[in-house]
């Protein structure tokens, strides 16, 4: 049940327009505020925090390449869970073959292998950006100029 609404606009971190309210759950009051940015996103901030929603797409450059690079990691991590479960399989098939067990053992090894490099990459290059300076990428592509007069 909302008791009471009221708009509120202002500049915060580029958004334009919002809502505040009072909601009531049984015995308990919650202030919750929404605002809006130009369709582009939604803040909403309880007694819980702040959660923004980006709806679909990246805002910023630095934020596209955020995602991506994500989504390269879950896929590395879901590739090296199916090579592990293969593997498994493969071992418990094996029928005590010294040579599928041999063949089943390495495809473990070169799956946690292959998730430690990835992984240890991703988190060498955010130390590089961390020790240069930059809170994140788009805090680096920011300080990229053209080159000019040649």
């Amino acid at each position: 049940m909302i008791i009471s609404t009221a708009q509120a606009s202002g500049s915060t971190s580029g958004l334009n327009s919002g809502t505040v309210g009072v909601v009531q759950d049984g015995n308990t009051l919650y202030l919750s505020t929404t605002a809006t940015n130009s369709g582009t996103s939604t803040m909403s901030s309880n007694a819980f925090g702040q959660v923004i929603i980006y709806k679909g797409y990246a805002l910023t450059l630095g934020g596209l390449i955020t995602s991506v690079l994500t989504i390269i990691m879950l896929i590395a991590a879901l590739i090296t869970l199916l090579q592990l479960i293969t593997a498994a399989f493969s071992w418990l098939s094996s029928g005590g073959d010294q040579g599928k067990i041999t063949d089943a053992r390495g495809k473990i090894l070169h799956a946690i292998i292959g998730l430690v490099i990835i992984a240890a990459s991703w988190a060498i290059f955010l130390l590089v950006i961390r020790f240069l300076g930059f809170e994140s990428f788009d805090a680096l592509l920011e300080n990229v100029k053209p080159i000019s007069g040649v």
